[in-house]
């Protein structure tokens, strides 16, 4: 992808909509005997969003056909001026018509971070520190289901989600001794995210040959945080100024997708054509104050929906066994409101 910005990751063929970082942190907690492979997708195939514009990562995992209970856990456990653990586990069930599979990690990283400078210049000893103590947990988890309603029709199901807690104090001073005075800053951080995906599906194979897919997906996602930021500046002892400054963000957004595809091969060639939709609907509420007032030039908040209908087909076909072609035409009509308002908190 040669650094490129908008990279997408995908799991399994289906976007994931996760931040890269939470996908990272899921992989983590993932066996390498989970994984079948992993794609670059320098030029994706017109069923995938036009978002990708740097091309797609495609994370495959492994199916496995064996019958019955298997499963497997992991456990790693980490110490460097704080815990730094990992664990995770995964379980899945199969018979003849039916299989299931479940699993969740769960990740935490409470490693203190410091900063300790004494400098002399000019005859001017000046002091800086600081010290963060930041509190990371991540838990992941997913359950999904199908079932063969026939020897050519499936249904499944599939639900999964995250939650990332991110938690820190900061304090940090300043301290100039030539003239005794110095600054003082503490700050308490808070940046939670939330997220809950659902998934039903159908399958159905009309010949050997030939195939339709339906796909329902709804997700939600939360960020909601806060900060705080207290400053303090001294003589010697005497306090001759401080100040209050907070701000909190509050996020909510939801993505609903539908998407049918019919594929067909003839004569070595697949053939495909599908339609999807998506809706998004985002919130935004920002407030910032300073000692208790709120500042109206940079409290805001906004509201933004999304509406995006997309038709696709697509041939794919290996002339040589050295040459593989995939041609394809998507159309895209998009239809996009943005309310927003200084000093307005939106329901």
């Amino acid at each position: 992808m040669m650094g490129k910005d908008g990279v997408v990751v995908i799991m399994n063929g289906k976007i994931s909509n996760m931040p890269t970082d939470v996908v990272l942190k899921m992989l983590e907690g993932m066996s390498a005997t989970d994984l079948s492979k992993i794609e670059l997708i320098t030029t994706p195939p017109a069923n995938f969003d036009a978002q990708g514009n740097a091309g797609y990562i495609n994370i495959v995992t492994k199916n496995n056909p064996e019958q019955g209970w298997q499963g497997n856990t992991s456990i790693n456990v980490g110490y460097g001026h704080g815990w730094n653990n990992l664990i995770s586990a995964n379980v899945q069930y199969r018979n003849d018509k039916f299989s299931t599979s479940m699993g969740a990690n769960y990740a935490m990283d409470y490693r203190d971070q410091f900063t300790y400078v004494d400098r002399t210049y000019r005859g001017v000893d000046t002091y800086s520190g600081n010290d963060r103590k930041p509190f990371k947990d991540h838990i992941n988890y997913r359950v999904g289901v199908n079932y063969d309603l026939s020897q050519k029709t499936s249904l499944g199901a599939n639900f999964s989600g995250y939650l990332r807690l991110w938690d820190m104090t900061s304090n940090g001073t300043f301290r100039n001794n030539q003239n005794d005075t110095s600054s003082h800053l503490a700050i308490v951080e808070t940046n939670d995210w939330t997220n809950q995906n659902y998934n039903i599906n159908v399958k159905h194979s009309f010949t050997q040959n030939s195939m339709w897919s339906l796909d329902g997906d709804i997700l939600h996602f939360s960020n909601d945080g806060f900060t705080d930021n207290n400053v303090k500046l001294r003589q010697g002892e005497n306090v001759y100024g401080k100040s209050l400054i907070g701000t909190t963000k509050n996020t909510p957004f939801d993505i609903k997708v539908l998407k049918s595809d019919y594929v067909h091969t003839i004569g070595g060639t697949k053939y495909s054509i599908g339609a999807k939709m998506t809706q998004t609907d985002f919130i935004n509420d920002i407030d910032v104050k300073v000692d208790g007032t709120t500042l109206s030039e940079f409290a805001s908040a906004g509201k933004f929906k999304e509406n995006i209908l997309a038709f696709y087909t697509t041939a794919d076909f290996k002339p040589t066994d050295k040459v593989d072609i995939k041609l394809g035409v998507r159309y895209e009509a998009t239809a996009a409101e943005f309310y927003g308002k200084r000093c307005t908190h939106l329901q």
